[in-house]
């Protein structure tokens, strides 16, 4: 009977062969992130500037809103300003056609409104509002209210100090009992409200800057019709995306 004998192989892997398989690991692992990074990239930057179309689009489409309920009854019942959008003003620099972050416009014959992404609240202009419109509520379980959007709004305000709270990145409405200029026209004097169209998330971690310009008249050069805007939309200091020179109609003007 013949006896089997099982022999253990001899072949192993050396410490070359080691090293050589690892060197080849690295350079398939390299090129394969080479690969992906540049469409990681890509998919992110196309996700990114979907997103902030949209809320260009959001944005427009409220400033639209609000310049077609424009009063117009002269030609400085719309006019740009540089400088912010919460503040109150003495009289108007004359007829300014941009450009500028402030879009000031009548609503009656009492107010007007500022539409602009550069408010800064302080805790004095929000207890002026809050205070000046407070009621007692009949239910005496709920006292004292208020129906002001700086409510609700600017409840992160302190109650007390001097610094700003601001609201930069973000589409406001300031509105204003209207001062009259006799050359100029109308500009905001009292504070009277703010509000916001969108709630945060709606601007999808982006905020926007507006730039107002060039003001277009009618063939009489009496009554504004419309003006343009630039929306930038932006990551940080970044900007993911611009809408330039859109186009915003104002009312047909007051009959008198």
């Amino acid at each position: 009977m013949r006896k089997i004998v099982y022999r253990r192989s001899k072949k192993a892997l050396t410490l070359v062969e080691l090293v050589v398989a690892m060197v080849l690991m690295a350079l398939f692992l390299v090129a394969c992130t080479s690969l992906i990074y540049p469409v990681t990239r890509i998919y992110t930057h196309m996700t990114n500037l979907s997103r902030s179309q949209i809320v260009a689009d959001n944005v427009v489409d409220a400033l639209r809103t609000e310049c077609a309920r424009t009063y117009i009854s002269s030609k400085n019942d719309v006019w740009i300003s540089g400088g912010s959008g919460d503040a109150t003003m003495t009289a108007i620099p004359g007829s300014v056609s941009g450009p500028g972050e402030v879009l000031v416009i009548r609503r009656n014959y009492e107010y007007c409104e500022t539409l602009s992404t550069n408010y800064a609240i302080t805790p004095a202009l929000c207890n002026s509002i809050y205070n000046s419109e407070k009621t007692e509520d009949v239910n005496p379980l709920i006292g004292s209210t208020t129906s002001r959007a700086i409510y609700r709004m600017f409840t992160a305000v302190p109650a007390t100090g001097t610094d700003a709270v601001s609201q930069t990145g973000y589409l406001h409405y300031g509105f204003f009992k209207a001062g009259t200029d006799s050359e100029n026209g109308i500009y905001p004097s009292e504070l009277y409200d703010f509000t916001d169209p969108f709630m945060t998330p709606t601007y999808s971690g982006f905020t926007v800057k507006l730039m107002f310009h060039d003001i277009k008249y009618d063939s009489s050069g009496k009554y504004p019709v419309y003006v343009l805007v630039d929306v930038k939309v932006m990551d940080g200091e970044e900007n993911v995306y611009t809408r330039s020179n859109v186009v915003l109609s104002f009312a047909s003007r007051v009959l008198e």
